[in-house]
């Protein structure tokens, strides 16, 4: 028989003490905050019927939260996974668009449908965030504007894991502010399946991809191609992907192999300055990767991986002024190896690695001045005349204790850069499971960033890069709460980044250039809140809601410049809200709706474009945002409608750069077993 309990908590606490500081939460929302106490138990059981089944399934789950895998139930760091399912829901089906619901993860976009975005975690820049694909890291070392230049779909992912946090010591240099892994390709059927969509100003894309497993070597290949007319002058583009992930199983190993490319045309209308609205860029963008784990009692893992980007920006598409020189031509190349194994010591687990790596700048822009120029493949008459290399080098120690309730992980990553030399990355991280399914967690680590190559040697009419930059770093502690079921995974948390070395873009008179410098310190204080509620896994079944998730997060940043001008504002999100809920509408048609409220602090210089002048300051616009979706589904079939911004909102994530209203879109999806 079935125990049900049933809990009732009547009193409301009021924070008023909290509220009176300037440095407060409460404070800051101008409101005193009450804070109910409401029992999960209470909510959960008054539906009958358990979920002991898709508990089984959540401890099953691997994620990357330290440098050897983890249950997700064991981890002790604030970690979100989006699976398949909420994501075939949401009304987005681009990246930018889903990460844009993880947890305090800003994503600032210049155009639609993925065309240049910049992300950014717990109010860091859009360089000190790590992202990866299957464990690979694919960051630009030239710029982070190029950093979500990826092949991969919506419908090709299988789960994201968002690490909230530094990660220096689980993926290496650059995870200063957060890491985010993309899991890709984890189906065992065989199929085949088509997918096309259509929607506003000119919207339409196609897809095929499919799954075929030959005994024991599974193979997944994707390609699809997105275009669009633009929502205003100059916001075309064009977008083709293709996408392979294979695996080979033997008895104790695993050989998996996974290559992708991208390219981008758009009109980058006002990207990086409204002077001059004509701009236009390519990106290319291809990696591959091979990786080979055993399952011994040493567990070994070898990879090797490469990634190359192009690009090419003209600051006039057409029509250009007397005085300009032409297009920008980047080339990078970033190749590596790594190590890692992992075995039973000191009474837990431990885990060494070391990893190597070659980042590459070829240029008409930027880098030192090469020897003999290289011609641009892609342009007649046109050389590639600047260049610049480094080589990383990392060595990983880890260890792991489970005793009684408590878990810890410790470890560290030393690096040596043959520019920047030795830096190395302690940290630990320890939880205590007040039971089964709830958690205390508290952790601190520090974290670095290496300067890119544009922050190294862009040299433009009113900003110069510096040779001489120094690698950021930054010491961050954090506790919190994590209560983790079948039904529903709750996680809070406060933090506090202290950082160093931060490079801003600075000048002591006016009149004088913006230089990158080492002289700026940015503290951060965040306290962010996740519930994840899944009423589809209640044995229940006439319940209308299937997932409810709520994100909430707070960031206050400090910022000391010394006696310099700063040329960046803190431009970061002080509250960043999301819901998202997903039902039944009838039989197998549902719906789901997403709503984000995002207060930006700062403020911009907006630009005149018919008087052609700059005008006066302003603060950052509060902006909401609804989207929604309606769809029906089943094994073979999937129809679809859906909006973005249906308030029709006017507003900008970057300076400048306006966004477009109303976006309605409608597809369809057959997927066929072979």
């Amino acid at each position: 028989m079935k125990t049900e309990k049933r809990f009732k908590i009547k009193s409301t606490f009021y924070f008023k003490q909290w509220s009176r500081k300037q440095y407060s939460i409460m404070h800051s929302l101008k409101s005193i905050v009450q804070i109910a106490v409401l029992s999960v138990g209470y909510l959960l059981n008054s539906f009958t019927g358990s979920a002991q089944t898709d508990t089984l399934k959540l401890e099953e789950i691997q994620v990357k939260a330290a440098r050897n895998e983890l249950k997700y139930t064991d981890a002790v760091r604030m970690l979100t996974v989006i699976d398949k399912d909420e994501i075939s829901s949401m009304p987005a089906n681009d990246i930018a668009g889903i990460l844009s619901t993880a947890m305090n993860v800003d994503v600032r976009e210049r155009g639609a449908s993925g065309v240049q975005a910049d992300f950014n975690m717990r109010g860091g820049s859009f360089e000190q965030a790590l992202i990866l694909i299957n464990g690979m890291r694919v960051n630009d070392p030239q710029t982070g504007h190029f950093s979500l230049n990826l092949p991969v779909d919506a419908e090709d992912i299988s789960r994201i894991e968002v690490l909230s946090g530094p990660a220096a010591r689980i993926y290496g240099n650059n995870a200063f502010s957060g890491a985010i892994n993309i899991i890709t390709g984890k189906e065992n059927k065989n199929f085949i399946k088509f997918s096309g969509t259509g929607g506003s100003y000119g919207y339409w894309d196609a897809k095929v991809s499919g799954n075929y497993k030959i005994k024991n070597l599974k193979n997944y290949l994707s390609i699809s191609k997105t275009a669009s007319a633009g929502y205003k002058e100059n916001t075309d583009f064009n977008i083709n992907n293709i996408y392979y992930s294979g695996n080979q199983y033997f008895d104790n190993s695993t050989l998996s192999i996974q290559a992708g490319y991208t390219g981008k045309a758009f009109g980058a209308n006002s990207f990086y300055t409204p002077v001059f609205p004509n701009q236009y860029e390519e990106n290319k963008t291809a990696f591959a990767n091979i990786r080979y784990q055993s399952q011994t009692k040493i567990k070994m893992s070898y990879a090797a991986y490469w990634r190359l980007n192009y690009d090419k920006f003209e600051l006039f598409r057409n029509n250009p002024a007397s005085w300009y020189q032409g297009a920008n031509y980047h080339k990078n190349n970033t190749y590596g190896i790594s190590t890692n194994a992992s075995f039973n010591a000191f009474g837990g687990i431990a885990s060494l690695g070391t990893e190597w790596n070659n980042e590459q700048i070829i240029s008409n822009k930027l880098g030192d001045q090469l020897e003999k120029p290289k011609p641009i493949k892609e342009s007649i008459d046109k050389y590639y005349t600047n260049g610049s290399k480094r080589q990383n080098i990392s060595f990983f120690a880890e260890q792991q204790y489970s005793f009684d309730k408590f878990n810890l992980v410790a470890g560290v990553m030393s690096n040596y850069n043959t520019v920047f030399g030795w830096n190395f990355y302690p940290g630990f991280d320890l939880g205590y499971s007040i039971n089964h399914n709830l958690k205390l967690v508290a952790s601190a680590n520090y974290s670095g960033r290496l300067p890119s190559f544009t922050e190294l040697y862009y040299v433009g009419p009113t900003n110069t890069g510096n040779a001489n930059l120094s690698v950021e770093k930054a010491f961050t502690y954090e506790s919190g709460i994590k209560y983790m079921s079948g039904i529903m995974i709750i996680q809070s948390t406060v933090f506090r980044r202290l950082g160093s070395n931060i490079i801003d873009w600075v000048k002591q008179n006016p009149d004088d250039l913006w230089q990158a410098q080492n002289i700026t310190t940015v503290n951060a204080t965040g306290f962010e809140f996740s519930a994840n509620i899944k009423l589809k896994n209640l044995e229940q079944k006439n319940i209308p809601i299937n997932n409810i998730r709520l994100n909430y997060a707070y960031t206050q940043l400090d910022k000391n410049s010394g006696n310099y001008i700063s040329k960046y504002a803190l431009d970061y999100l002080i509250h960043n809200f999301n819901i998202s809920i997903e039902h039944n509408v009838y039989k197998k048609i549902k719906a789901s709706w997403q709503f984000q409220y995002r207060k930006r602090n700062g403020s911009y210089i907006p630009y005149d474009s018919e008087q052609g002048q700059w005008l006066s300051p302003e603060n950052y616009k509060d902006i909401y945002l609804l989207n929604a979706k309606l769809f029906y589904s089943n094994q073979k079939l999937n129809i679809f409608a859906e909006g973005s911004n249906l308030l029709n909102l006017k507003y900008q994530d970057i300076e400048n750069v306006e966004l477009p209203g109303i976006w309605l879109k409608a597809g369809i999806s057959l997927k066929l077993a072979i």
